[in-house]
């Protein structure tokens, strides 16, 4: 989701009021968005966990934007989303492969594109999208594309009781093109603003004892004021 958000944002979450087209919103892993193997927890760190030292990973949650509401018609075409045969961008959107990737600084942008009907060796690959197909022609009379790739996908109709999502970024972002569409029922709310973001590194939930914990702790007490991205808080995602 960067630039919306970046590494070490803190959002708070509304679990009530509902979202529409265009909101973020924060959900649990459908079951095969993220690593199938979490990291095993010892008795310390569930602990830690309880008190509110150390994150809770006994449930993993992402964050995207919500692009197609149930009933939706969901197309991209060269990168650009349509919604019901309407182009669809707000200006949130971005492009492109950052090399090295987040959370390092880019040292270069490579601009990258896939053809109209071209593998990408990955949602091309996939299928779970056959069932929701909705067969148009084009204005020449071509038959609706039979290859989906990152860039050219759909057009889809998404069922009741589900969402399509997608990250900002959308060229690296994993989300309903690759995994499908998001269960209502695992969507916890909509992020409504940054409460604190701070750019000194903060704990991924790895336990690397006593003494790191301890170091990460001091770390992120002695740089509060000088390492907060205070332009950042309160700020509401876009």
């Amino acid at each position: 989701m960067e630039h919306t958000l970046e590494i070490d944002d803190r959002v708070l979450v509304a679990k009530f009021g509902g979202f529409q087209r265009g909101d973020v919103v924060v959900f649990e892993d459908p079951g095969n968005w993220l690593d199938p193997d979490p990291k095993e927890r010892n008795a310390v760190q569930q602990a830690l966990e309880f008190v509110g030292i150390l994150p809770n990973s006994g449930t993993e949650h992402l964050i995207k934007r919500v692009i197609g509401m149930p009933g939706d018609i969901v197309e991209l075409r060269d990168k650009i989303v349509y919604i019901n045969g309407k182009r669809f961008e707000r200006g949130y959107e971005c492009y492109d492969i950052p090399m090295p990737s987040p959370p390092q600084s880019p040292v270069q942008i490579i601009p990258h594109r896939f053809a109209y009907g071209q593998d990408d060796y990955a949602i091309s690959r996939s299928d779970w999208y056959e069932p929701y197909r909705v067969e148009v022609a084009d204005s020449s009379g071509t038959q609706a594309n039979r290859i989906f790739n990152r860039d050219w996908f759909g057009p889809i109709r998404v069922p009741e009781g589900k969402y399509f999502v997608l990250g900002d970024n959308r060229d690296v972002s994993e989300d309903s093109r690759y995994w499908g569409f998001l269960p209502a029922s695992y969507v916890k709310g909509r992020a409504l603003f940054i409460y604190w973001s701070f750019g000194g590194g903060t704990s991924d939930g790895t336990w690397r004892g006593a003494g790191a914990k301890l170091r990460e702790l001091a770390n992120t007490a002695l740089g509060f004021l000088t390492k907060t991205r205070w332009t950042r808080t309160f700020h509401l995602p876009s």
